[in-house]
This record gives structure tokens, C-alpha cells and sequence, in this order.
């Protein structure tokens, strides 16, 4: 298995509060609120590499949730009863939104999260991660520097959460 792989998978399984930036532990504390107290649904908004979606897999595995990666994979899932259901690359539009919601309600997801680059055309409570701050990102750095000693490449002057960790592998 590559590193590149590993490494993911790592991230993806365990997604540890302690390797949050300081920026995606905000957002993931406001969606915890809104989860837990008001809300059925919100939209988590940012571009490529902002962190998004380890933030997602972090709150499904808090929630016992699911994590679906597009959205054109939620009409063959075939788990019911949800407490938490994430969807990765949704749509912003209106129309495209009322469906998946649909969908989220026929599984008997309790909650859903949205993940989307774009802000949704829908009324729902949303949380924007924006791209690292330069704190987020030598936070970033100091942890992926903790796994078997791995050295970092020189980064852009405003690198993503993508760029630092391709840097490291």
C-alpha cells in the first residue's frame, strides 16, 4: 500500500480532534451544537483543501454516522435509521438539495450534513472553512511531522491542507 494511502486511511479512520487546525476544530464545535441542540441539517461550505471533509469524518464517527463520499452513491446505500448522514460533494442548487434531502429522509437519517465548495441555494444553517490560516498550517505540519518522522517539501505561499500533505509524501 502506498503512503499516500496509508497516511489517508489513517486520517480517515481515527480523524483524532488533536490533528485538527485550529480553524476546522471552530467549525466542527459549531456543527456539534447545531447537531446536538436545533438542527436536522446544515451545509459545510469551503474550497478544495480547506479540510472539510475531515472534519465530516470526524462528526460521523461522533454521531455513529455514515460518510458517503458523492452524492449519486446515497440512492444505492441501503442502511436505515441514521443518526448522522454525510454527504460529500453536494450540490449547492436548490432542486439537486431537495433531493438528496428526500433521499436522507427515506434512510431515516436523523441528521445530514452537506459538503459543498459552493454556499447552498437552500435555508439551512451553513459553516464556512476557509483555507488554512498560516497557524492551521504549521499545526498541520508539527503533526504530520509526528508519523515515522516524515520530512516536509517547500510549500506555495498559500498553500491548501492538500498541498502540505502531498508535501509530506
Amino acid at each position: 500500500m502506498s503512503e499516500w494511502i496509508r497516511l489517508t486511511n489513517e486520517l480517515k479512520l481515527r480523524s483524532p480532534m488533536e490533528y485538527f487546525t485550529p480553524s476546522q476544530m471552530k467549525v466542527y464545535q459549531c456543527l456539534m451544537d447545531v447537531f446536538h441542540w436545533q438542527g436536522q441539517r446544515a451545509n459545510l461550505v469551503g474550497v478544495t483543501g480547506s479540510g472539510k471533509t475531515f472534519v465530516a469524518w470526524a462528526l460521523a464517527r461522533s454521531f455513529d454516522g455514515k460518510y458517503i463520499s458523492h452524492p449519486d452513491d446515497v440512492a444505492s446505500f441501503n442502511e436505515r435509521n441514521i443518526p448522522l448522514l454525510v454527504i460529500d460533494s453536494a450540490p449547492h442548487y436548490e432542486d439537486q438539495l431537495r433531493r438528496l434531502i428526500a433521499q436522507a429522509g427515506l434512510l431515516g437519517a436523523e441528521r445530514t450534513l452537506f459538503i459543498t465548495q459552493k454556499p447552498s441555494q437552500l435555508r439551512m444553517q451553513s459553516f464556512e472553512l476557509a483555507l488554512p490560516t498560516p497557524e492551521d498550517v504549521s499545526h498541520v505540519q508539527r503533526t504530520l511531522k509526528s508519523f515515522n518522522g516524515w520530512q516536509s517539501n517547500p510549500l506555495a505561499d498559500v498553500p491548501t491542507l492538500w498541498d502540505i500533505l502531498q508535501s509530506f509524501v
